[in-house]
């Protein structure tokens, strides 16, 4: 893990070297199972894993030397994590339907993706508990690979279907909407099925404002200049504090596709989401507003630049100027 003692190995003979980063990274099955914040969840203690950074272990090397396999090995990785995850939580005996409440759930294509886990998965890639500096590792070196090959010119199309396909874990969501923030116009293809779950926005917005307090500093007070100058560099990335529902607009009107599914999200989601109070309900449809293209006035600009203004909702603007003029009354 800390020597690249594979790094030949995945040059010449990747599903040799596949096998034995799986058997390095994960536990021996008789191993006791932890309680609580120490539980590993299958996953080996890695002594040089802390502070997770997308350049430990052999993982950004194995995709670069032989991406389809070094893939498989994250994805099956994660699939073993996630399904010790619900092993755990007593979750394997429920039936498929009552599994799919412990999950978020996407449309590719014809067919529905179920990725488990809360809101700590979605951002694993960005930070984990004790045990998870493996997993966490591993989901950034893919987040960076991703970036290099994008910066490069070259799709990824393949592989984030491949992901889609067969990942089960809802981190793989993590690292791909914070690939499609750098990489804005992916949203148009290959990641527009994640534009379809509501529950994804809350998660981004959450982790997106948990970037202010750069918790990761915390970690690499001690390391080496070097180190700290490269994580800086990568945990400062612009993108990673912009929320994806402030990106709606400019998506909305890039591409009629686009446009035409989020209408029926939008259409979805007021057939399935009730808020049970009525701020819940206000702030709900000023939610939606977001993805109706008839909430937003364009104005032509010089240079073919075309401004996007939004309105709010007739009914919502009503109560607010109401509120405003009752504010004003002695």
């Amino acid at each position: 893990m800390d020597w690249g003692a594979l790094t030949q190995l995945m040059a010449h003979r990747p599903d040799a070297a596949k096998e034995i980063l799986l058997a390095v990274c994960l536990e021996d099955p008789g191993h006791q199972e932890q309680e609580g914040f120490l539980r590993s969840l299958g996953l080996e203690w890695w002594q040089n894993g802390y502070p997770p950074i997308y350049f430990k272990g052999p993982f950004l090397t194995f995709l670069q030397q032989s991406p389809q396999i070094a893939l498989e090995t994250i994805v099956k990785l994660s699939n073993i994590v996630t399904e010790q995850g619900l092993r755990t939580e007593g979750l394997t005996r429920l039936s498929a339907t009552e599994r799919e409440r412990y999950s978020l759930k996407f449309k590719v294509g014809e067919r529905s993706v179920l990725w488990f886990g809360t809101g700590q998965v979605y951002n694993l890639h960005r930070n984990g508990r004790l045990h998870d500096d493996v997993m966490v590792c591993s989901l950034m070196a893919l987040e960076k690979w991703l970036y290099d090959e994008l910066v490069a010119g070259h799709e990824i199309d393949g592989y984030v279907q491949y992901i889609f396909d067969n990942a089960a874990s809802l981190a793989f969501a993590g690292v791909l909407v914070s690939v499609g923030l750098f990489h804005p116009a992916l949203f148009h293809g290959c990641l527009r099925p994640l534009l379809g779950n509501i529950h994804i926005y809350e998660c981004q917005s959450s982790a997106a404002l948990n970037e202010n307090f750069e918790s990761w500093r915390i970690g690499f007070a001690a390391r080496p200049q070097q180190e700290i100058q490269l994580a800086v560099a990568w945990n400062r990335m612009p993108h990673r504090r912009v929320l994806l529902r402030d990106l709606v607009p400019r998506l909305l009107f890039e591409n009629a596709e686009t446009q035409a599914h989020l209408k029926e999200c939008v259409a979805e989601w007021e057939r399935t989401q009730t808020p049970a109070t009525e701020d819940g309900r206000e702030q709900f449809q000023l939610f939606l507003a977001r993805f109706r293209p008839e909430t937003y006035v364009l104005t032509p600009m010089q240079d073919h630049m075309i401004e996007i203004r939004p309105a709010l909702p007739e009914q919502i603007e009503q109560k607010q100027s109401l509120n405003s003029a009752c504010s004003r009354t002695p």
